[in-house]
């Protein structure tokens, strides 16, 4: 077993604050945000993207949203006046976080906070003394330190009094249950580029079965959303040149008109021959369905990496841009 897979299968041993280091938290006791910004990139956004799906398991009144660039948004951009930035970064170097970071330092009147593992990002947290949280980077990918991250999150929500101290704690899941059907699905994904539909409630979740198909199984995958896609990318696949499957994310309730449009894009998607992977989106509740579905989508970009015969963890290509930006 080699340690890629020992690390899915240890990944529910991950979902508790258990292991987390934190410092300063107790700054953030007063801060009376209007809303939570998180900044962070690929892998080390994912888990505001967690957040922001499943904020009402948490017990989060306040609105979501993810940075995904360099220095700041514009306030307005999210129609808040004084948010709360929390700074994620699984290796403390990414760039665009950084800057964030720096620029969010500057104007001191900020609230902010900072989860990272190490790097630049810790530094400056721990000179600054900023509220930080920390877990040691082990041998984990930033998507498989997701876990770790979100816990981070909870733990900074929850000093600053935002949630209550109630455990998320999910160490109870088997990750292998998972594993079977994630072999199969990858089967089917295998040498197609996956296109990825589901209803914008759940487009977060539907971005964690993109990043894993680009990064662990290295295959190109697309995210869109219906109705959206019923009004331009549809007509895409009318002359279906290129090797598609379509992976379907049904959610457990829907609405009598959305119920027609996965309908009419399956019989749509079918007839233009481009094969359907359906997943059914059935939860208890959200936190407990993301990370279900988080390993199933490891295990399937696991065996995608394999049958390419190459390194699930390895990022070559993302490696060489942020070498690149370096000179």
């Amino acid at each position: 077993m080699d340690s890629y897979q020992k690390n899915i299968i240890s990944s529910p041993s991950r979902l508790s604050k258990k292991g987390l280091e934190s410092e300063n938290l107790f700054v953030l006791r007063g801060a009376r945000p209007d809303g939570i910004i998180i900044c962070g990139m690929g892998g080390s956004g994912l888990a505001g993207m967690i957040l922001r799906y499943s904020r009402k398991d948490t017990g989060l009144d306040l609105p979501v949203f993810s940075w995904r660039n360099y220095e700041l948004p514009e306030m307005q951009e999210f129609g808040l006046k004084h948010p709360l930035y929390i700074f994620t970064s699984f290796s403390g170097n990414t760039e665009e976080t950084v800057s964030a970071y720096h620029l969010a330092q500057k104007k001191r009147s900020l609230t902010i906070a900072v989860i990272a593992t190490g790097g630049k990002l810790l530094q400056l947290a721990e000179k600054n003394h900023s509220p930080l949280v920390r877990f040691p980077a082990e041998d984990l990918t930033p998507r498989q330190g997701v876990g770790r991250m979100f816990y981070a999150l909870i733990q900074i929500l929850q000093a600053a009094k935002l949630i209550s101290q109630k455990e998320f704690d999910y160490r109870h899941m088997d990750a292998r249950k998972e594993m079977s059907l994630g072999r199969s699905l990858a089967k089917k994904i295998f040498n197609r580029t996956a296109v990825i539909y589901t209803d914008r409630e759940h487009e977060d979740l539907g971005y964690l079965w993109k990043i894993t198909i680009n990064e662990t199984g290295k295959q190109p995958a697309f995210l869109n959303v219906l109705p959206e896609m019923h009004h331009n990318e549809i007509s895409g696949f009318e002359k279906n040149i290129n090797p598609f499957v379509a992976l379907l994310l049904y959610p457990p309730k829907l609405s009598p008109a959305m119920r027609k449009r996965f309908a009419v894009t399956h019989r749509m998607l079918s007839e233009l021959g481009v094969p359907i992977v359906e997943i059914n989106l059935s939860y208890k509740n959200k936190l407990e369905q993301v990370w279900r579905k988080l390993m199933l989508t490891e295990w399937v970009g696991y065996y995608l990496a394999q049958m390419h015969k190459a390194d699930p963890a390895a990022t070559p290509t993302v490696d060489a841009i942020k070498q690149f930006l370096k000179k």
